[in-house]
């Protein structure tokens, strides 16, 4: 995930929900990566599943349940993408 919070902040929320993936910060620029990807609200969280060609699979403003996301990835490897 990336975020655009503090170091301190990003480490306190991954403890606190039990993230063991990494965590990059990033500055405001991250918003104009998410607008590319379709966010134009620049709203977060936004998530953004990339096929192995590097291409958009799927896109999800606002939060997503582990088990839809786990649907999603399912879905992104059994394509191929």
């Amino acid at each position: 995930g990336i975020s655009i919070d503090s170091h301190d902040k990003v480490r306190d929320f991954a403890a606190e929900h039990g993230i063991a993936y990494m965590l990059l910060l990033g500055d405001s620029s991250v918003l104009q990566v998410a607008s590319a990807f379709g966010n134009r609200a620049r709203g977060l969280p936004f998530t953004v599943i990339l096929g192995r060609d590097g291409e958009p699979y799927a896109v999800k403003l606002g939060r997503i349940e582990e088990k839809d996301l786990a649907g999603l990835l399912d879905k992104v490897l059994a394509a191929g993408a």
